[in-house]
């Protein structure tokens, strides 16, 4: 493309002030437009991170000011992995949070405010003001479905506000039609990959409910029963994996249940592990997740494992009461696996290079997982 040049003549120099004066203002007014527009939608931290990966990880946020925890659903292992997601006040509590699968972000609500959070895989953040959302105390319950529809609502709340999130879509970031529902005792929610519809447990009466995401409407699934699922009090998150099985955590002790399959009318709970007690908390995961295994699953009493010192600094020992060829694995926070080794009975690790932090393990041979678990790197 070829530039033009054009040149303007002026009969004095006050003519020639004026424009040049006119122009300044024109500037100004253009920068100062864009500005708004970026500040709009400004990030607090540093711009710039990634997506996350569709991984088995459960992302678990709690407290005020509201941090991120990673937690394995299938050990109950969980690790702080970035504090104070809003660093400053005001507004500083975050909640309703979901697995946005058409950009793999996490997204959520900043309670007293319109506006919806972004959490990018380096837990930076970006603020996106959505016109038209009521301010509320209370937007404690979201997910996203597969078409990057966010579903808010609040515990005992009555209208259900729908926000496009999908960065593909001609309606990103406005809202959409509400859904009126019958008010519900529910502290999450999470859609399912099966039948499309969203999964709540009353946190009063632990009936476990259907929700139509198209009308609104709600169905009693039944009552969920099994391994004390009922004396464990208030579920403040869940998750809902790649097969349909719904998670649900309960904020006083932190144990996870998972009921298989709700979607085919199934309310027996099976207790899958116990994760952080917590409050003011929702739970978040890529439905493209397949959670393998439970923790009771995982230990076979023939085979003796001691991993020490735990914490440790320099050096890690792993004794296992077998001397069949089993296999030892190391992952960082991430679960990005940074060791890999086979041996028989006894292996020692030199962890000298290692950065202080968390890590799991895994320990399995050729016909199991034998444990899994957390070590500290002092």
């Amino acid at each position: 493309m070829k530039s033009k040049i054009y040149f303007v003549s002026f009969q004095n120099r006050n003519q020639s002030l004026i424009f040049f004066i006119s122009l300044y203002i024109l500037s100004y007014c253009i920068n100062d437009v864009s500005a708004q527009t970026l500040n709009s939608f400004k990030s607090e931290k540093t711009i710039g991170g990634g997506p996350f990966q569709c991984d088995t990880l459960g992302y678990l946020f709690q407290g005020v000011p509201t941090g991120i925890y990673s937690v394995n659903l299938a050990t109950g292992v969980d690790s702080l992995l970035h504090a104070n997601l809003i660093s400053n006040p005001p507004n500083q509590q975050l909640n309703a949070f979901g697995f946005n699968r058409t950009d793999n972000y996490i997204w959520g609500y900043r309670l007293h405010t319109n506006e919806l959070i972004r959490i990018a895989s380096n837990f930076s953040i970006t603020l996106f003001p959505i016109t038209g959302l009521p301010v509320h105390p209370g937007y404690n319950v979201g997910d996203i479905d597969e078409n990057g529809i966010m579903y808010l609502t609040g515990t005992n709340q009555p209208v259900v506000y729908r926000i496009d999130v999908n960065p593909n879509s001609i309606t990103y970031l406005q809202m959409l039609p509400s859904l009126t529902i019958e008010s519900s005792f529910i502290f999450d929610w999470s859609v399912s990959p099966i039948d499309g519809n969203i999964y709540a447990i009353d946190s009063s009466e632990n009936e476990i409910y259907r929700f139509n995401k198209l009308t609104g409407a709600r169905t009693l699934v039944g009552i969920a029963i099994g391994d004390g699922i009922d004396t464990v009090g208030r579920f403040g998150a869940s998750y809902m994996d790649v097969d349909g099985n719904f998670y649900v955590s309960a904020n006083p002790g932190g144990k996870i249940f998972k009921i298989s399959n709700p979607d085919n009318g199934n309310t027996i709970a099976q207790l899958f592990s116990s994760g952080p007690s917590s409050n003011n908390n929702d739970g978040a995961l890529c439905t493209g997740s397949t959670i393998n295994s439970t923790a009771n699953d995982m230990v076979s009493e023939k085979n003796q494992l001691s991993i020490n010192p735990n914490p440790f600094t320099a050096k890690l020992t792993v004794k296992l009461n077998s001397y069949d060829q089993s296999e030892f694995y190391l992952y960082n926070v991430l679960s990005q696996k940074i060791n890999q080794q086979s041996f028989t009975n006894s292996l020692s690790i030199n962890t000298e290079l290692l950065s202080a932090g968390i890590y799991f393990y895994e320990v399995r041979n050729k016909n199991e997982v034998i444990e899994k678990g957390k070590v500290i790197k002092e």
